[in-house]
């Protein structure tokens, strides 16, 4: 066998030829499912540029658009591997969370708290904190847990970005 090449399919596939095989549309609500792996949060991913990516941002730049630094391509659908671009809009880290939390979606949706957030059972008030330097940084307490939620992201995106100079 040494000095044989092993026999490879001659054609390399585009990264549409690639990402359309593994996509099945939905006829019940317009999704079209990922059908490729998926991360432990049900999003699609795939090779792209040698690097793993989100299936559904793949998606998007297949579309024409543009990967904006600093905005995500966000679910109006809320199915994580729907990679249908008309369920797909972008937006601020922050807004994508805050739409999450209104939904009842993540971690919130199932029974849990969004990130930053604690419920303190003898006030029934929601505190809001975020971690940086090793260090809990609480940041008040809030009548719903949204509000706390935003408060958190907005102090934690600031400081990841302070971090990062």
């Amino acid at each position: 066998m040494a000095g044989k090449k092993r026999s490879y399919a001659t054609k390399r596939m585009t990264l549409l030829e690639r990402f359309e095989r593994h996509v099945y549309p939905d006829p019940n609500t317009g999704c079209f499912l990922w059908g490729g792996c998926v991360n432990p949060a049900g999003y699609g991913v795939m090779m792209y540029h040698y690097h793993t990516a989100l299936a559904h941002r793949v998606a998007w730049v297949l579309s024409g658009r543009d990967l904006v630094d600093g905005l995500e391509v966000m679910h109006s659908c809320d199915v994580p591997a729907c990679v249908n671009v008309r369920h797909l809009k972008i937006g601020a880290h922050l807004a994508n969370m805050s739409d999450m939390s209104r939904k009842g979606r993540g971690r919130a949706g199932e029974g849990k708290l969004p990130y930053g957030v604690t419920l303190r059972h003898d006030t029934g008030k929601y505190r809001a904190a975020f971690f940086a330097g090793g260090l809990r940084h609480n940041l008040g307490q809030f009548d719903t847990a949204e509000q706390a939620a935003i408060v958190a992201l907005e102090h934690r995106d600031a400081a990841n970005a302070l971090e990062s100079l």
